[in-house]
This record gives C-alpha cells, sequence and structure tokens, in this order.
C-alpha cells in the first residue's frame, strides 16, 4: 500500500510491536493536538531482526495520525529503546494510524514540518548517516485506541537497506601464466551505489548516486561508517582463499535497464595481480545468467567468488562469466526466503 491508502503491502521485519494496554510512559514529545490522552497503549517491542540484535539506545520515533479524510498528525513521540520489550505510545480515541521508524539520525526539530501521513512522502533516509549496527528501519499499522476489548495490532518495522555481503574470496588460476600469483592490495567497495532511501514505502528508484563508475574517496569520507560501502582485505588472496566476513550496505536500486540515469549497482572487487591493478565488477542482480533484477530492500546478498583469470582494467564493466566463478544467496530479512544463482 502506498502512503496515499496507507495499505502496507510490502513485508516488515525486523521488531514487532503489540499494542495493547492503556499504560504510559515517559517520552519525548514534538506536537500534540488540543486535548487531553484519554487513552494510552504499552508496546511490547520484541526484536527479531535476523542476523543479529537491534543496538541499545537507540530511538523509536513514532508518528499518531488520526485515520480519517485528512490523516493529520495527531502526535509525535520518540521513546529511547534501552533493550527492554515494552516501550509506550499515546493517543486520544479513535482509529488511529501509527507510523514508526528506528535508527534514523534525526533531531526532534527534522520533524517539526510533518503534518499529515502525506507529509511523509517526503520523509527521505541517507545512506551516510547510517552505522553497521544500527540500520535505518520502518513500518507502520492501523489500531483503535479506547476499543473495549482493548485491540491489539501488530507493528513490524524492516530495514530500508541491503546487505552485500562477500563470504567468501578465492583465486585459482590454474592454466594460466600467472598460475599460482596471489591477488594482493585487496579492495572491495560498491559502486553506483544509490544513497537515498523514502523511510516509507520507497520505490526502488535510485536517487542518488554515489561511487558512480568507480571507487571516489570524496564520496567514501561523507560516510559516518564507511566500512559500510569500502573495506580492504588484510594480506593476500590465493587458492586456498579465504573468508572475509564483508558486509556492505545500500538502498534500493530497481532499475530494469542500464542507462545513463539507472546504472545497476556493483559489488567491486579490486586488486593487485601481476605488477597490475585489475577489477572484477559483479552486477547485483536476482536474476539468472546476465539478467538483473535490481537490488531489493530489506535482503541479503551474499556471494562466494573465486576469481578464475584477470579480470577488467575499467572498474565499471562487469566481469564476464569465464573471469569468475561467482555462487550468490538471496535472503529476506523477514522470511529467510533463500535462493542461489551460479554465475
Amino acid at each position: 500500500m502506498n502512503l496515499s491508502d496507507f495499505q502496507f503491502s510490502l513485508p516488515f521485519l525486523g521488531i514487532t510491536i503489540l499494542l495493547f494496554s492503556p499504560v504510559l510512559h515517559g517520552c519525548e514529545s514534538l506536537h500534540c493536538e488540543d486535548g487531553s490522552f484519554t487513552d494510552a497503549v504499552t508496546v511490547p517491542v520484541k526484536v527479531a531482526v535476523h542476523g543479529g540484535e537491534m543496538p541499545q539506545d537507540s530511538h523509536l520515533d513514532m508518528l499518531v495520525f488520526r485515520n480519517d479524510r485528512l490523516h493529520y498528525l495527531e502526535c509525535w513521540q520518540r521513546i529511547l529503546y534501552e533493550g527492554s520489550e515494552e516501550v509506550t505510545v499515546a493517543s486520544m480515541t479513535g482509529e488511529k494510524v501509527l507510523m514508526a521508524c528506528i535508527g534514523l539520525d534525526m533531531t526532534p526539530e527534522d520533524w517539526m514540518w510533518v503534518s499529515s501521513i502525506s507529509s511523509l512522502a517526503d520523509a527521505w533516509a541517507a545512506l551516510e548517516k547510517e552505522t553497521g549496527d544500527n540500520p535505518v528501519m520502518s513500518g507502520s499499522c492501523v489500531f483503535h485506541a479506547g476499543h473495549s476489548p482493548i485491540e491489539r495490532p501488530e507493528l513490524t518495522l524492516r530495514r530500508i537497506s541491503s546487505e552485500i555481503h562477500l563470504r567468501s574470496l578465492k583465486c585459482d588460476f590454474k592454466g594460466k601464466p600467472y598460475e599460482g600469483e596471489k591477488l594482493s592490495d585487496v579492495q572491495v567497495y560498491l559502486t553506483n551505489l544509490n544513497a537515498s532511501c523514502r523511510i516509507w514505502n520507497d520505490t526502488g528508484a535510485a536517487t542518488r548516486i554515489l561511487n558512480q563508475g568507480r571507487l571516489i574517496m570524496e564520496d567514501i569520507e561523507r560516510f559516518t561508517d564507511r566500512n559500510l560501502v569500502y573495506q580492504r582485505v588484510e594480506g593476500e588472496v590465493g587458492a586456498n582463499g579465504i573468508t572475509t566476513g564483508i558486509r556492505l550496505r545500500c538502498y534500493p536500486n530497481m532499475a530494469a535497464a542500464e542507462g545513463p540515469g539507472t546504472p545497476f549497482t556493483r559489488l567491486v572487487i579490486q586488486g593487485r595481480l601481476d605488477g597490475e591493478v585489475w577489477y572484477w565488477p559483479i552486477d547485483i542482480n536476482r536474476g539468472e545468467g546476465t539478467s538483473p533484477e535490481g537490488v531489493e530492500g530489506n535482503c541479503v546478498y551474499t556471494y562466494d567468488i573465486v576469481l578464475t583469470r584477470k579480470g577488467s582494467a575499467d572498474p565499471d564493466t562487469a566481469i564476464r562469466t569465464e573471469d569468475a566463478v561467482i555462487r550468490m544467496e538471496v535472503e529476506k530479512w523477514e522470511d529467510k526466503e533463500e535462493y542461489s544463482v551460479l554465475f
């Protein structure tokens, strides 16, 4: 569902929130309609993040809107998540729409422009402000405050980003003049990565591209946590291979075809082989062979890569199938749906 009709059909995962019980704890509030809160709901938060837990001391921003024709903001609240399974949201009686997000680097003043749900179409996250242990997640639900018996809707938050995991890397140059050589000065990074994303109901279109066509250190320096998009491999990589543990991050890029304004996001392995620098750029995709379907939010793309010959002299030219053996697994955060593609 879109922000215009509030039927969010995208799968939301990460934190499950159950709303019930009229108990109000302290929270920070930016804006509330005139009138008293006659109803409040206690919100036990169940963390269900695949591959790790939500860090403590993160703030959960919750915006309550009236579920009527105008959908005006009723109250904004910020709750400190301290690892407890209970937080609180407050509202007046009636049917409400709750929009929530966590991991966002925004101040209370940054929410001042929100007056209705339609305002949230202009709410964006910037990848440079994320950190490795605190991804931005968002979700929404409808509930009725003051109902008897107390209604117990569920709110689930999903990651708006995707993770690119280079699980293993190996060199097998058997039969080549440089057989037995090792790859040195290895760097792993993303190019043509989308760095902006709507917090709620993103379309998947890349809107702000960083590292366009190559590694641009000026772009990397913008990041609070540069490991999200660029990492180095210690030592050399040879026939025995290594387990890298490298996990990179980007926002969705669902371009159906590559063009001047719609470049595909690529995982690039850069290294020095036989005295020269080579690149192995790999299109991140969910199709078979050379049919990319884009980078989808809320997914983990896991790669096991065996380099079989020298790569490309250009970091923006995807490698040929004979240059490497690539095994990719795609797993959704919420349902652990997984499948593999062998290149």
